[in-house]
């Protein structure tokens, strides 16, 4: 293929120029103080405009050495790797076989079989066996150019770095020169700053998840997430020591910073734990911790270590996005819909959990969602309990405006005075006025109701009657419940509730006595 194409070997020459002029004097100076005396003594001799000692035009003396080393640094340099000038180089099939045979021993030549463009390959091997022969840099970090511009960025990177990359095996080398072409200045710093051991396990593994994997941990240094180094380090060993770190670098590369802070944070037996859940249950995989790591907003190690059991982990990985991230500002914010009033902050999180999932299950019935739930609070007794939007919606249409009451029902109203004129109810009747509020207010009053009933009483299956509340004329309310879901809440004794019984309308005096003056 060299033989085919050798006017690429030129081609990685002019490339490397137009890098060098591209990079400016910083550049330059790198490859002229390999070769100092040479190069200053020849500018000198060919600069008209003065000489090593002084210069009579000062600014065209600078102008002329500057451009002469940017021209000289390539061509010399050029000339010492391929072993002849770049004309001969075009004319002899036997010096284009020899420059084969010079570039072959870079190990560059693997790269061919991952590029489409053999003339983009053949310059990046041109490119990276010049910078080679200026100081000795790691030819398996450099082999894994794709062109030449790649090929000088990683020489860059890597003569930037302190860390002793020649202690890595050749294979660890070349595996480090692939995340370094995909991070850049983020794989060198990480590689700096980080220890041997955290550089040698990085590089372990081969390629797909291990390279996404590397990219990710060496981009995640830079992240605003990431606290030190040192953090970088524990992950990473961590993630060494556990049976299913495969699980774990898949979501690294999934989440990046997140998953290695994520990882941080959990205790080990934790995360062992965890793993084992997601590798033994087969409708779960890495994606599903992924999306969890993502939806908590950086709190899934807190939430694990702190809100949830081992035994509701695969449920909450099973969760949809959304009801993940309702659970999440539930347990870690305490609010619902940006609002903490009626969220209460000792729920357990497995009861959380466990509601979102029969919401998803569908055994609430199809008409709300676990987004619907407005109350949600844990009973003495820690079982968890919720109301929702609905809920809210037929207590105001049944026990303040009197809809679907039929002449047999027995109900009570709240007293909010409304006229309630329906057919088969005596009335029209007009009930007393100390809740004249607001549809907003009137929701709040009655969400309040239901959540202070909840979090001071145990349903113990059926109805809960509390007696906590002593405003707008009520004592106690009732609440109406199915497992832990609030069907309603309405007023149940109360020198103002008013109840018509299936008959007649009645008023709470102590007890059920007849409402005659109900007239408006």
């Amino acid at each position: 293929m060299l033989i085919e194409e050798p006017e690429a070997i030129v081609e990685g020459m002019i490339a490397l120029f137009e890098l060098i002029q591209q990079e400016g004097a910083n550049t330059v100076q790198i490859l002229v103080d390999s070769y100092v005396k040479q190069f200053q003594q020849k500018q000198a001799q060919n600069n008209p405009y003065g000489s090593l000692r002084e210069a009579e035009h000062s600014e065209l003396y600078k102008t002329f050495r500057e451009n002469w080393y940017t021209g000289y640094a390539a061509g010399f340099l050029a000339k010492l790797t391929l072993g002849g000038s770049a004309q001969s180089a075009l004319k002899s099939s036997k010096q284009v076989q020899r420059i084969g045979s010079r570039l072959s021993d870079t190990g560059a030549l693997r790269a061919l079989t991952r590029i489409s463009d053999a003339k983009h390959a053949l310059k990046a091997k041109a490119t990276a066996r010049i910078l080679l022969t200026v100081d000795g840099a790691a030819e398996p970090v450099l082999s894994r150019a794709d062109t030449a511009g790649q090929a000088y960025r990683l020489w860059r990177l890597q003569r930037g770095i302190d860390a002793d990359i020649d202690a890595l095996p050749e294979a660890k080398q070349t595996k480090l020169g692939r995340m370094l072409a995909r991070t850049d200045e983020d794989g060198a710093t990480f590689v700096d700053e980080v220890s041997p051991e955290t550089t040698r396990i990085i590089t372990d593994g081969g390629r797909d998840v291990d390279a996404a994997y590397r990219t990710a941990v060496a981009r995640a240094s830079r992240q605003d997430i990431i606290d030190s180094y040192d953090q970088l380090d524990r992950a990473v060993r961590k993630i060494d020591r556990l049976e299913n770190s495969r699980i774990a670098k898949e979501v690294v590369a999934d989440t990046g910073a997140h998953g290695l802070k994520f990882i941080d944070e959990m205790p080990e037996q934790e995360l062992r734990a965890l793993f084992g859940q997601v590798d033994s249950d087969v409708r779960l995989d890495h994606t599903d911790l992924s999306r969890f790591i993502r939806n908590s907003d950086g709190h899934a190690s807190w939430l694990i270590k702190n809100r949830f059991s081992r035994g509701s982990y695969t449920s909450v990985l099973k969760l949809s996005d959304q009801n993940q991230q309702i659970t999440r500002n539930i347990l870690v914010d305490g609010e619902i819909r940006g609002k903490s009033r009626f969220v209460h902050d000792e729920i357990v999180g497995d009861e959380v959990v466990k509601i979102a999932r029969k919401f998803e299950q569908n055994e609430y019935g199809s008409k709300a969602g676990f987004a619907d739930v407005r109350v949600i609070a844990g009973q003495p007794n820690g079982n968890g309990m919720f109301m929702t939007k609905q809920a809210t919606d037929h207590a105001i249409e049944r026990h303040i405006f009197g809809e679907d009451v039929g002449s047999s029902d027995v109900t009570t109203f709240y007293p909010t005075g409304n006229v309630i004129d329906r057919a088969g109810i005596d009335g029209p009747a007009k009930l007393p006025n100390t809740m004249g509020m607001s549809n907003r207010q009137l929701r709040n009053e009655i969400q309040d109701m239901a959540y202070r009933s909840i979090k001071n009483s145990n349903s113990n299956g059926g109805s809960i009657t509390y007696e906590g509340i002593s405003r707008h004329g009520i004592e106690s309310v009732e609440v109406n419940v199915n497992a832990e879901r609030v069907r309603s809440v309405y007023p149940s004794t109360g020198p103002l509730v008013r109840r018509w019984n299936g008959d007649e309308w009645q008023k709470w005096d102590s007890g059920w006595v007849e409402w005659n003056t109900y007239q408006p």
